[in-house]
């Protein structure tokens, strides 16, 4: 019976070095590059800035199918292009981010201008989900592989791609773009799904005879192995006694970043309860972090912040017996061959 893995990769920022450090830990541990492991990439918003650098060719290596950027290349982009991306704000820029986006969207334009060049969906490695929202019409968009290969107006350019999927509300400017022979104007898809591993479901489910999934009706869950990767949860909560009083003002910025993380947690639970009903809870498994309340802000480009989000993810899954364990368990289960 054929076996699809599929691999999600949660948004959030800079913390995008928290999946990397999950992904570099299991192509340790195989010998293999991420994209000979799984099957289908799932990302929103940093996890689609992820997933397009993981799947990547390199069309100049004599070897066929080889990735162009390792995993500690991709952390050293989020280092440094990061300082760019995100630059610490003054107090005047602070001021005019009460009525404009905090973030100018010109380095992250050049990054992955840098980065991805003209490449589109085709050119991934590995079939994709990629989201993103359109406020124009009022509804998701969903980058697919399958769809690009059916129609040139979805085969969009990785830039457009994950600039749409990465434009946060308040962080960054909308993004226009050309896609479905229709000009489409984007916000960051963690509006709605910022964890797309129940989206990538759906979208195997909906298409198990396409050619990227060929999953049977009958068995499909049997036969899918799903891991989600998170981007790390606070561990603190609102002040509820400030809170109460809050204005729009007040509530602007925590809103988004709770109607981010919010679903997040609930899609795991909902995924949790599908496997098992459907007796394969050894299927999924979801990998995430706790963080400090302070050391969340998914923009912070300090060096300090980027070492602790990586601490955090050795202490707690890389260089954790149980954790590690569970993604051993996980890959193994999945027919994974683990040689270390």
């Amino acid at each position: 019976m054929r076996r699809l893995r599929v691999l999600s990769i949660d948004g959030g920022g800079l913390r995008g070095v928290i999946p990397l450090q999950v992904i570099k830990y299991i192509e340790k541990i195989t010998g293999k590059q991420i994209h000979q492991i799984f099957d289908v990439v799932a990302g929103t918003s940093t996890g689609a800035l992820l997933t397009c650098a993981i799947l990547i060719e390199d069309e100049n290596n004599v070897v066929v199918g080889q990735r162009l950027y390792s995993a500690d290349t991709i952390q050293e982009i989020y280092t440094l292009e990061g300082k760019a991306i995100f630059p610490r704000l003054n107090t005047f820029r602070r001021f005019q981010s009460i009525y404009q986006p905090s973030y100018k969207a010109d380095s992250l334009d050049n990054t992955l201008d840098k980065y991805f060049g003209s490449r589109r969906i085709s050119d991934c490695l590995l079939p994709v989900f990629i989201t993103a929202y359109d406020i124009h019409r009022e509804k998701p968009v969903y980058f697919t592989t399958r769809e690009a290969n059916l129609d040139p107006y979805k085969n969009s350019l990785l830039t457009e791609v994950c600039r749409a999927s990465s434009a946060a509300p308040t962080y960054f400017p909308t993004f226009a773009m050309d896609y479905e022979r229709e000009k489409i104007h984007c916000i960051d898809g963690g509006i709605f799904m910022n964890n797309p591993s129940f989206g990538v479901l759906s979208e195997i489910l909906a298409n198990i005879d396409s050619k990227y999934y060929q999953v049977d009706f009958i068995n499909g869950l049997s036969q899918i192995h799903l891991l989600s990767i998170g981007t790390g949860s606070s561990t603190g909560n609102l002040d509820s006694q400030k809170a109460k009083n809050w204005g729009k003002f007040q509530w602007a910025r925590p809103v988004i970043d709770l109607a981010m993380r919010g679903p997040v947690e609930v899609t795991d639970q909902h995924l949790q309860v599908l496997f098992q009903l459907h007796q394969s809870s050894s299927n999924y498994l979801r990998v995430n972090v706790s963080l400090e309340d302070s050391k969340t802000d998914m923009a912070n480009s300090s060096d300090a912040i980027l070492d602790y989000w990586i601490q955090a993810t050795n202490s707690q899954i890389t260089q954790n017996e149980t954790a590690r364990l569970h993604i051993r368990s996980f890959l193994e289960d999945s027919g994974v061959e683990i040689i270390e």
